[in-house]
């Protein structure tokens, strides 16, 4: 409004009219419920009034289709900026957008999703924002803060990863590589593919899967593995529940499809869940598979979950610790909100506080004296 940005609003949960009246209100400084019900003062008027006159000469633009496509997205984008000029966009929120049908699962429509509009911006050269949804599941650990793991959901360090050429390493001692390893392709066979990265993501709750061949996987307990209702996150696993695994193909398949690679046979089959059980806490890691997004956990078909954090150039959350406090009078001294940048390519990460004004949804600027940056 205030630097006159072509904006492009792509807002797949609100509709047009609930975000211009949330705008209304955060503009002109008035309670946001008074807007929604007409229950008004006389100095309220003035304020919208002034506020609607200042943004209808902005130049935004709103487009409420529900279910976008990544290609209706990017011809929106294009069509914009051919006819009024584009500045910036901005995707509320990434978890509702819809990717390619003919994908295997979810966490593969994301990761389409997150490397399409990274395209996206790179084509048009504009700055593309897409918000997302944490998991709730944070709220329930003693620090609440957001990382940039709550991202991610990994395994631990001395968890075996099937190579392409045989062998086999803990993911540990291939941090900052980009081997080649074996993957769960799309038709279910196992084949060669190339990492991106292998990091360390950050000290986590654990579980451990144990399986009836002796096999165990130690993970976060979002992290998915692949079992007979497809990619299912280890948290809504049950004993009983048969998970995908590969193993030297024998003489006799007994149905199980395999792929042969030089003269590794390998062939997928089905091993049953005997026990989950707490897995204690410690540090974990992670590796990014473009395309097939899988790997081999000692054999068990594991998921890659990076594509979120490793696509964008910068990462912030939106914290408001008042929200946890549990002490009402806290919470009415308290009224800041921290931003966390935790990740920026060309840039220092940290956090900084700023105001929030429940009452108009907006956020303003400490005082001089009061604004602080904290670097991580």
């Amino acid at each position: 409004i205030k630097l006159r940005m072509k904006v492009l609003f792509l807002s797949l949960e609100m509709s047009a009219q609930q975000l211009v009246q949330r705008m209304l209100s955060s503009e002109g400084k008035v309670d946001s419920l008074a807007v929604r019900t007409g229950r008004l003062q006389a100095q309220d008027w003035h304020r919208l009034t002034a506020a609607a006159g200042r943004m209808s000469e902005a130049p935004i633009f709103i487009d409420d289709s529900a279910g976008l496509s990544v290609l209706e997205v990017r011809a929106k984008a294009r069509r914009m900026k051919a006819e009024h000029g584009l500045d910036l966009v901005i995707v509320d929120y990434l978890q509702l957008m819809r990717g390619r049908s003919n994908l295997d699962n979810r966490q593969q429509e994301i990761s389409e999703i997150s490397r399409s509009l990274k395209a996206l911006a790179k084509e048009l050269s504009v700055p593309v924002v897409a918000l997302s949804q944490l998991s709730r599941a944070i709220e329930t650990r003693g620090d609440n803060t957001p990382r940039l793991s709550d991202l991610r959901e990994c395994v631990t360090g001395d968890t075996l990863v099937w190579l392409a050429n045989g062998t086999r390493a803990p993911v540990r001692d291939l941090v900052d590589t980009a081997p080649a390893v074996l993957a769960l392709s799309p038709e279910e066979r196992i084949v060669p593919a190339k990492t991106e990265r292998v990091w360390c993501v950050g000290r986590r709750a654990l579980l451990t899967v144990r399986l009836a061949s002796g096999r165990s996987i130690r993970a976060t307990a979002q992290h998915r593995l692949y079992s007979a209702r497809g990619w299912t996150t280890i948290d809504t696993l049950r004993s009983g529940d048969r998970l995908a695994i590969a193993r030297s193909r024998s003489r006799s398949p007994s149905n199980a499809r395999w792929v042969e690679r030089g003269d590794l046979g390998l062939e997928l089959a089905w091993d049953a869940i005997v026990a989950i059980e707490p897995g204690g806490e410690e540090e974990v890691f992670d590796l990014t598979v473009p395309g097939p997004a899988s790997w081999l956990a000692d054999g068990i078909v594991s998921h890659n979950s990076g594509a979120l954090e490793q696509d964008a150039d910068v990462i912030m959350f939106l914290h408001r610790p008042s929200f946890y406090a549990k002490d009402a009078q806290e919470e009415d001294i308290r009224k800041t909100a921290e931003v966390h940048i935790g990740k920026q390519r060309n840039g220092p990460t940290g956090k900084i506080e700023v105001a929030f004004l429940s009452q108009y949804a907006r956020f303003e600027n400490l005082a001089v004296g009061e604004r602080q940056f904290e670097p991580f």
